[in-house]
């Protein structure tokens, strides 16, 4: 495969990294530390946590996004692993299945 090739794939693998991650720039959490998010000791939610995601204008997108890359750890959306677990059976959604497909299923 030529250079160019390789160019042209990394080129549209960042385009898409890009669509599918530019709304963290809006995200109330962009410049918190990440433990409160991902606890190394087990910890429950903080509730300042789940306050920063409910008050957050871009909590869909980290849903869907939590559920498009398979996470299971950490705290996405305002909700822990089991309650993600929760949202997706109420609504229909199987792990690692984009809102597009939702919308279109």
């Amino acid at each position: 495969m030529s250079s160019r090739s390789n160019v042209a794939i990394l080129a549209g693998a960042l385009r898409e990294f890009a669509r599918n991650t530019g709304w963290m720039s809006e995200a109330n959490c962009k410049d918190m530390d990440i433990e409160l998010f991902f606890p190394t000791d087990g910890a429950n939610m903080d509730p300042f946590v789940r306050e920063v995601c409910f008050e957050c204008p871009v909590i869909e997108d980290c849903a869907w996004y939590a559920n498009e890359s398979g996470s299971v750890d950490g705290f996405f959306a305002g909700m822990t692993p089991k309650e993600r677990q929760a949202w997706r059976k109420k609504n229909n959604v199987m792990i690692g299945m984009s809102r597009e497909d939702w919308e279109n299923s």
